[in-house]
């Protein structure tokens, strides 16, 4: 015999119970500023220089399948911008780029036992990313401008953190922050060193759980029809 706590709460899913291919889905849609770090930087370590200056407006969109209330795959979306300038040179990018990642949820890996409306998450992946920028060169007073292109995707890599708030049983509202190494350094236009470019993801986002996609046969032979009902099983 087998008790088993079931609730369709978003964090859990109904806890650690075996699911199929078509459950524990979940979107998330978010917005932020992408921040810039490379051979023109001149603001890593002042926030509001670094958002001002060297940032840009960012989108993207994640969806998400969760293996169990602790550790989940990701694929993701992201439109950014970036800029700087030093000296005499400035330039502006636009990128787009496309991943894969790792999640998991630190406070469910602690203590799986009971519902927590805040989660702390960690991430890691992997992806590529397409960039135009444009470079402007002051020389003696006349100003003079050239566009490069990605051409190919290029590779980026990164890890993150942030933090969860479950507003109830289908959504939540988030915040992270990311670091991405691209594994070029053209982003800004400028190749002076050996050192990759860097550009970071600041974002708040909202999450959507969504229920199950495809209705299997039903487990027990019994409906589960409201969240944090308890049944017991008998198993044969």
């Amino acid at each position: 015999m087998g008790i088993f706590t079931q609730s369709v709460q978003s964090q859990n899913w109904e806890g650690m119970r075996k699911t199929g291919f078509w459950e524990r889905w979940a979107i998330t849609a978010n917005l932020g500023y992408t921040s810039y770090y490379g051979d023109l930087s001149l603001y890593d370590e002042e926030i509001a220089g670094k958002i001002t200056h060297e940032s840009g407006p960012a989108y993207g969109a994640t969806v998400s399948k969760y293996l169990n209330n602790i550790i989940g795959l990701s694929g993701q979306v992201l439109v950014g911008n970036l800029k700087g300038s030093k000296q005499d040179i400035s330039f502006k990018t636009n990128l787009i780029e496309y991943n894969l990642q790792f999640r998991v949820n630190f406070v469910n890996l602690i203590n799986n036992k009971k519902n927590h409306k805040i989660g702390i998450l960690g991430f890691a992946g992997v992806g590529q990313f397409l960039f135009t920028t444009t470079v402007d060169k002051d020389v003696e007073g006349k100003i003079s401008s050239n566009s490069y292109s990605s051409g190919v995707p290029e590779l980026v890599i990164f890890a993150g953190g942030g933090v969860h708030y479950i507003l109830g049983s289908n959504y939540s509202l988030s915040a992270g922050l990311s670091l991405r190494q691209s594994q070029n350094d053209k982003l800004d236009g400028i190749k002076k060193n050996k050192d990759y470019d860097y550009y970071t993801y600041l974002n708040v986002g909202l999450t959507y759980y969504i229920p199950t996609l495809v209705k299997g046969p039903l487990r027990n032979k019994a409906r589960i029809a409201c969240s944090n009902f308890k049944f017991a099983s008998n198993h044969h």
